[in-house]
């Protein structure tokens, strides 16, 4: 880090120290209300109409487009990648499991049944479930269907059950095993 940086960012931690010990969010009003800039108005009434029951799994790719804002940001101002290091796992863990739950559903709409209520929250569940619908619609053989597998099974060994990058510590107390990593 360069020398400016240093002081860019010994500068803002003097800042934070100068303030309230907790200071509330700055959350501008008009995210879920409207508001004179159109841009910043987001709308959850599209949702409503939803014939197949897919809002959850399209919604899914919003997750994607926060993940990738972020890391456009940290690539930016790399300074804060520590401290968006959960966020920004937690955004891109969520977006794999709403696929593999879009693709589940999908699967069982293709074969004329009722997709199951409620599904799994743990990756390599949902990818044992996933799989032979990518399998069964998509090319055949394709190689890239194991390094997929690779990656969901590196995301499921991390945070299997999806508490890991939300939370601290696990319902019991335990530590997060990121958390007691040296790094």
């Amino acid at each position: 880090m360069s020398r400016k940086a240093d002081r860019e960012k010994s500068r803002k931690a003097g800042e934070r120290e100068k303030g309230p010990l907790l200071p509330w969010p700055d959350v501008p009003k008009v995210v879920f209300d409207f508001g004179p800039d159109h841009r910043l108005n987001m709308r959850v009434g599209w949702m409503l109409s939803d014939p197949m029951g897919m809002t959850a799994y399209v919604a899914g790719d919003g997750y994607r487009e926060a993940a990738e804002a972020l890391f456009e940001h940290v690539d930016k101002s790399p300074a804060v990648s520590d401290f968006v290091l959960f966020p920004f796992a937690f955004l891109w863990r969520h977006f794999v499991e709403l696929s593999l739950k879009e693709i589940i559903v999908l699967g069982y709409a293709l074969d004329g049944k009722q997709a199951p209520k409620k599904l799994d929250h743990r990756l390599r569940a949902l990818w044992r479930d996933a799989r032979p619908v990518i399998e069964k619609t998509g090319p055949k053989g394709d190689p890239a269907l194991s390094n997929v597998e690779a990656r969901v099974f590196s995301l499921a060994d991390i945070d299997p059950n999806s508490q890991g990058f939300r939370y601290a510590t696990d319902t019991g107390g335990a530590r997060h095993a990121l958390l007691t990593a040296e790094s």
